[in-house]
């Protein structure tokens, strides 16, 4: 069976649309921002709420107490990690963020794999 010139050509034109969909997902800051997730300007590319399970979420200095205050006791560390970023240091198990002044933004104390006890500092 010999395919005729219209449906290579739809088939290379479904392809591209399909190459062009994926980068735009990733690769995308419009479309990252579009879709309400955040843009890694480290990676240039748009991060995934499961960022922290790859080592892949960015190292965030712009972040504020109203940021932090999205996160409650109980949601998931892949929640914090995504939506503040990585943390600046680690100390006694506790986890510390902070802004491009190098205050404190937030201490979480996790509770195994979840946000046990959250502290949102003021500016």
């Amino acid at each position: 069976m010999k395919l005729t010139s219209r449906f290579k050509r739809f088939g290379i034109a479904a392809l591209l649309l399909t190459g062009f969909g994926i980068y735009a997902y990733d690769y995308n800051l419009i479309a990252c921002k579009l879709m309400d997730r955040y843009w890694n300007e480290d990676k240039g590319r748009c991060m995934n709420p499961d960022c922290r399970q790859h080592d892949a979420c960015m190292l965030s200095a712009g972040k504020d107490k109203a940021t932090c205050e999205t996160i409650r006791p109980g949601d998931s560390l892949d929640k914090a990690w995504y939506v503040l970023g990585k943390p600046w240091y680690e100390e006694n198990g506790r986890f510390f963020w902070g802004n491009k002044y190098g205050d404190n933004v937030a201490e979480i104390e996790p509770d195994g794999e979840k946000v046990g006890k959250i502290t949102c500092f003021e500016e």
